[in-house]
């Protein structure tokens, strides 16, 4: 129950980020943030969309030190959350998602994901 309503909740809030974009009211609050702590933090969150009958095991490979971007805290925490929750339902039975915060050539590069052994951009 606490599920589908999450899931109602993330339906109606993208119905109206949506609504927001096309009307140009989208307003983004950048600040700084630690890209490790906020993926942690998605990460906790994204474990109650599991299904019980799914055995997935998340690993969190963060940069080694603080790392800090100019970003939305709200959008950067629904794109990271997407990306999760696609991983996890494309797992079908039990399976690994692995996130790596990595920093590349001076510019981050958050977004990642390991398929049969290999590391892609998404």
């Amino acid at each position: 129950m606490v599920r589908n309503a999450k899931r109602l909740e993330l339906l109606s809030s993208n119905i109206l980020e949506v609504s927001r974009i096309e009307s140009n009211a989208l307003k983004l609050q950048r600040e700084t943030l630690d890209i490790n702590e906020k993926v942690r933090v998605v990460l906790e969150d994204s474990r109650s969309f599991i299904p019980d009958d799914k055995k997935v095991l998340i690993v969190f490979e963060p940069y080694r030190e603080p790392l800090f971007v100019q970003a939305d805290r709200a959008r950067m925490f629904e794109v990271l959350s997407n990306l999760v929750r696609n991983a996890i339902k494309f797992i079908e039975k039990e399976g690994t998602i692995t996130v790596r915060v990595e920093k590349e050539r001076h510019r981050l590069c958050p977004c990642r994901h390991q398929r049969y052994g290999d590391w892609h951009r998404a």
